[in-house]
């Protein structure tokens, strides 16, 4: 095929094969023989996908109790950026909550601010790696109440609003 980029996910990653094994090939690159760019997502969409396994702590991060060992994961914003900065990734994405499909505004609501603070502790986390892209997301629909994205917007830029679009920081 053509594929110009592929995709890998820090939540599964982090499980299996793990930071160890992939720092020891220096990378997903490498692990994979791989030469081309890799987009990692944060591991927000298993706060949805496996929310029966997991509870979110505005200041922690999401609490998780491993799908297959049942060990506890504890993935703050910082964890997701420094677990895709060892693995190499390319564009990196910050941490976001991504709720189930809903049109209660309170869910939304506090969806948005979960993912606009752990935005702002991502790019802290990220830095100024000029190697590196760093994406942010926000997960809202036109049932989000009307205040919100346009915060978001002033804080982060016209685009922040756009799903995983904007570009945060990098090249």
């Amino acid at each position: 095929t053509n594929t110009q980029i592929i995709l890998g996910n820090t939540y599964h990653l982090l499980l299996r094969p793990g930071t160890e094994i992939l720092k020891k090939f220096n990378g997903l690159h490498n692990f994979m023989n791989w030469d081309k760019p890799i987009l990692t997502d944060s591991g927000g969409y298993q706060i949805m996908s496996l929310s029966k396994f997991n509870k979110i702590d505005f200041k922690m991060g999401a609490i998780f109790k491993s799908h297959l060992d049942g060990k506890k994961i504890i993935l703050s914003p910082e964890k997701s950026i420094r677990v895709q900065k060892s693995i190499n990734s390319d564009i990196i994405m910050v941490l976001d909550e991504c709720p189930k499909l809903t049109s209660d505004k309170k869910v939304l609501a506090k969806a948005i601010d979960v993912s606009t603070h752990w935005a702002k502790r991502s790019k802290i986390e990220f830095g100024k790696d000029k190697k590196k892209a760093l994406f942010g997301v926000s997960n809202y629909h036109k049932r989000t109440p009307k205040k919100r994205p346009g915060r978001i917007r002033k804080k982060h830029g016209p685009k922040a609003t756009k799903r995983k679009k904007y570009r945060g920081q990098g090249r």
